[in-house]
């Protein structure tokens, strides 16, 4: 009787309502773009470009250094062929995210934040499955200035070409306030094979050299003491200080000074010496038996007045002869 025609009319009523939803998901469904179409702008919102180099800005934590962090990644590496991570070791309060130079650079590079860590802890993250897909590797650090201006301008197009032409397996700029006499910069503005390069400065590394050094990167040595002594034992290679380039290490003394004409309209800090020296960890020393007594071996690859570089120069082609300038 009467609840049969409740019944009967709660199911129709479900019915229309189920009727209904089915036209408006079909109306909804006809307004989608074509499954080809929903690919293709997919596909549009990456580039089709995909980065040959990883540069690691590493580790930012003094709000002073970040105008030569910005400088040195939007002068040296703002480009396709560069994907980028920027790292800091402050959390919000110190370095906000809304900082401009920090927000501009979101755009580009991937930023990652771990307070309280030191700078060669991060290095830990860049694994060699993270890092397979790229050619080259550089290492930037926060307090190393790189100027674009004057003759000993910082080029990185430059400094790949002579990877690629002498066969090296990483490559340094000169360093001012360097330790070691073969960073230090030379007059003859030679590229120099070496077998110690002080990590930590400006440097690229070819993805199989990152790939052995990785190895020996230990959470316990966050100063990574030793590894560049040891490094030329451990990932025998060719290794190359491109002395027609400075860059300015401004985190040891506060005598450094960089020329007024290589700053052009970049205001640097007046002191940015760290306010704890990380503590020696020499286990690597004595485990590979390494010293630094040959930290100032060199011998020269390519002086001024060889001539331009020829870029198509094989990879197994012997050195090209250089000039008898003295070497000092």
């Amino acid at each position: 009787g009467s609840k049969s025609v409740v019944r009967f009319v709660i199911c129709g009523l479900t019915c229309l309502a189920m009727m209904r939803c089915v036209r408006l998901d079909h109306q909804w469904l006809s307004s989608l773009p074509l499954l080809s179409e929903r690919k293709q702008i997919f596909k549009s919102s990456y580039p089709e470009h995909k980065p040959r180099n990883l540069v690691a800005l590493t580790a930012l934590g003094h709000p002073a250094s970040i105008n030569i962090v910005y400088h040195n990644y939007m002068n040296l590496f703002h480009s396709d062929d560069w994907a980028c991570i920027l790292f800091l070791y402050v959390d919000e309060t110190v370095i906000s995210n809304d900082e401009p130079h920090i927000s501009e650079m979101s755009k580009r590079c991937s930023i990652t934040r771990l307070p309280g860590l030191k700078w060669a802890h991060f290095l830990i993250t860049l694994s060699p499955a993270m890092v397979q897909k790229f050619d080259n590797v550089a290492i930037v650090v926060d307090d190393t200035f790189a100027p674009i201006l004057g003759n000993e301008a910082v080029s990185v197009k430059s400094l790949l070409e002579k990877m690629k032409v002498f066969n090296l397996d990483t490559i340094s700029t000169s360093v001012q306030d360097a330790q070691w006499a073969n960073m230090i910069p030379k007059k003859s503005r030679c590229l120099i094979s070496v077998k110690h390069i002080e990590i930590g400065f400006f440097q690229i590394f070819s993805s199989k050299l990152w790939g052995c050094l990785y190895q020996h990167l230990q959470f316990s040595n966050p100063g990574i003491y030793c590894l560049d002594i040891c490094l030329h034992k451990l990932c025998p290679g060719r290794y190359g200080i491109d002395h027609s380039m400075v860059a300015w290490h401004l985190g040891r003394s506060e005598t450094v000074k960089v020329p007024r004409e290589l700053i052009g309209d970049l205001v640097l800090p007046n002191d940015l010496r760290r306010s704890s020296p990380y503590r020696e960890n020499r286990e690597l020393c004595k485990k590979h038996n390494c010293t630094a007594s040959q930290s100032g071996w060199f011998e020269p690859m390519r002086c001024p007045g060889d001539g331009e570089l020829n870029v198509s120069i094989s990879s197994d082609a012997s050195t090209p002869s250089i000039n008898n300038e003295t070497l000092n």
